[in-house]
């Protein structure tokens, strides 16, 4: 079934596509998760050249410009493929693609995009419009990367500030959804404790408190979502050290990672620093981000 774009995008999920493999894995997560949401699916390719009648993509593989709408078609065609349940709607777009994608994002329920391409979105997951797009869409973003599981568990970074609520409820929500256990990981730069005056030794790592300040934390920013999800599957993970490194670690054990856009303590800096690069970059699964 499919539908203009016009009806469509409000409420859909938005999917970028240039033709290469990783945003065709990006088009088939966002079928099924539209396919979970009931909502519909928008998919968008921007040209970078040729004419308003005939749009075309860069083909990194063979070296040539491919008509957009050939791209476009073959996108659809592999979300019809992987579900029958989504209402499917296309679009070529011509201009910059964190514009183009930022404008469909602002009526949209979820925006979608490849990790790497080798069209209009080439460099995506190193370049500026990743970042650009994650940090400020109107909605969340998910980066497809990684083994897409939706039997593993959702991983989602706490770090107690207000505007990270937004992405534990997402993830509280995807969780429920897909019927899979969520995992809330916490992490505490560690301490240093002097021994008392007059006694030999070195400062220690206190790594006792650190661990009990973030489960401290963890249990303070999940009580209104387990309330609110009473049969939901919660795990608690605190840690000593950086998010960056224990979210890429547990991400090869998750089937979605989950961070705030920006927030305090550990996490601070997602808003284009660097554990949302990072995550982005390493993770072995997709990675939302969502604004608080």
């Amino acid at each position: 079934m499919t539908l203009t774009v016009e009806e469509a995008t409000a409420g859909a999920v938005v999917v970028g596509a240039d033709g290469s493999e990783p945003s065709l894995r990006a088009v088939r997560w966002a079928a099924q998760e539209a396919a979970m949401r009931a909502a519909g699916l928008t998919v968008c390719c921007v040209a970078v050249a040729g004419t308003d009648e005939q749009p075309m993509l860069w083909d990194g593989q063979q070296l040539v410009l491919i008509p957009a709408d050939d791209v476009l078609r073959r996108a659809i065609r592999v979300a019809t493929d992987t579900t029958a349940e989504v209402a499917v709607a296309g679009d070529v777009l011509r201009g910059d693609p964190a514009y183009q994608l930022l404008v469909r994002a602002r009526e949209a329920e979820l925006l979608v995009v490849g990790a790497r391409g080798l069209g209009a979105f080439v460099g995506l997951l190193v370049g500026s419009v990743s970042e650009h797009v994650a940090g400020r869409a109107d909605c969340p973003v998910v980066v497809v990367r990684g083994e897409a599981s939706p039997d593993l568990p959702v991983l989602v970074g706490v770090d107690g500030s207000a505007a990270n609520q937004a992405a534990v409820g997402f993830a509280f929500a995807a969780a429920a959804r897909r019927g899979v256990e969520l995992v809330a990981l916490s992490a505490a730069e560690p301490e240093w404790v002097r021994p008392a005056v007059g006694s030999p030794g070195l400062p220690v790592v206190d790594v006792d408190g650190v661990e009990h300040a973030a489960r401290a934390r963890l249990d303070d920013a999940l009580r209104q979502w387990t309330d609110r999800y009473p049969d939901l599957p919660v795990r608690r993970v605190a840690v000593p050290g950086g998010a960056a490194r224990a979210l890429i670690e547990a991400s090869s054990r998750a089937g979605l990672a989950v961070v705030g856009s920006r927030g305090h303590g550990t996490l601070s800096g997602v808003f284009l620093g660097s554990v949302s690069r990072h995550l982005m970059r390493h993770a072995d699964c997709p990675v939302a981000i969502v604004r608080g």
